[in-house]
């Protein structure tokens, strides 16, 4: 049987992305994955999968792949089981160079070690791009697919914008619409508990003021939702590392939230999750750090705690 290729930045460490794995292992029932890291990609998932190592895209992975043949041999060996390619979501391509030409490269790959095969953009996050060269970037690559989808009306007028001149199908987010069929209910404890998560600096001690005097008899804890999250917590609250859970797998990451009744962060994924199992009490961190973020929180009625 062929096999769907799903592309994505998965095994990076970032819950947000391994959602919407998840998300697409549901839609796309004989896969193929490329990760960054395998191993980190199928703990996380309750299913396995197989997998390939992700396209070379920075200067160190292009350095190893040039010199050595093992990983082309990889992608030559795969060629003949893949159908089609799929980019299954997520905010791949944001008003920085770094990750468009990281995607752009991608998009390059697969046409080179894939060729004919049809290459899908499904419910993609696509900001304002300003810069003119990462503008013709992202053009290309989204010219290059045999269909695009966008996650919301901002992402496609940006992409009309950047002269894309085919059928752009606005649909759900891949995740958020997942997520929606787990009946993702609060368990009933005795515990309070309130879900912290942050990506950027913020004031730790007006937070603790401010959840004393609203939620007095709910205890604190911090999550991490990218590896990157862990530094900013500990520089803005000096916890140890071990005070701030971290999730590595699907299971533990819906179970913390079930636990818990108040969420307050800043990740487009965190706010959807927890959004679904307490909409009354989710709350953002501060201002939104990027448009997705604003733009689903006006869609979710999520405020400023």
């Amino acid at each position: 049987m062929k096999k769907t290729l799903l592309v994505g930045s998965f095994g990076a460490k970032n819950i947000g992305d391994e959602l919407i794995l998840q998300a697409a292992l549901q839609k796309h029932k004989s896969v193929i994955v490329a990760t960054a890291n395998a191993e980190a990609s199928i703990d996380f998932s309750p299913t396995w999968f197989a997998t390939i190592p992700s396209f070379p895209c920075g200067i160190k992975s292009l350095f190893r792949f040039f010199l050595s043949p093992k990983q082309r041999k990889i992608y030559q060996a795969t060629a003949p089981q893949i159908k089609k390619m799929v980019f299954p979501g997520g905010g791949l391509f944001k008003n920085n160079f770094k990750a468009v030409w990281i995607w752009t490269l991608n998009v390059f790959w697969l046409k080179h070690f894939f060729p004919n095969k049809k290459i899908i953009f499904e419910a993609q996050g696509v900001d304002k791009l300003n810069n003119y060269f990462v503008q013709k970037l992202a053009l290309w690559s989204f010219n290059q697919a045999h269909r695009v989808s966008v996650r919301d009306e901002q992402s496609k007028q940006n992409l009309i914008n950047l002269g894309y001149e085919h059928k752009i199908k606005v649909v759900p987010d891949v995740a958020h619409e997942f997520l929606q069929t787990q009946n993702l209910l609060p368990i009933k404890t005795n515990q309070k508990q309130i879900l912290i998560q942050a990506s950027k600096n913020f004031n730790a001690e007006k937070l603790r003021t401010q959840i004393a005097k609203r939620f007095p008899q709910h205890q604190i804890q911090f999550v991490a939702f990218d590896a990157i999250d862990i530094p900013v917590i500990r520089r803005n609250t000096h916890l140890p590392t071990e005070k701030i859970v971290f999730p590595q797998t699907y299971q533990d990451t819906i179970n913390l939230f079930q636990n818990s009744q108040v969420f307050i962060g800043q990740r487009f994924h965190f706010l959807i999750l927890a959004h679904l199992i307490n909409p009354k009490r989710t709350f953002l961190l501060h201002k939104p750090y990027a448009p997705k973020t604003e733009t689903l929180a006006k869609s979710l009625g999520i405020e400023k705690f």
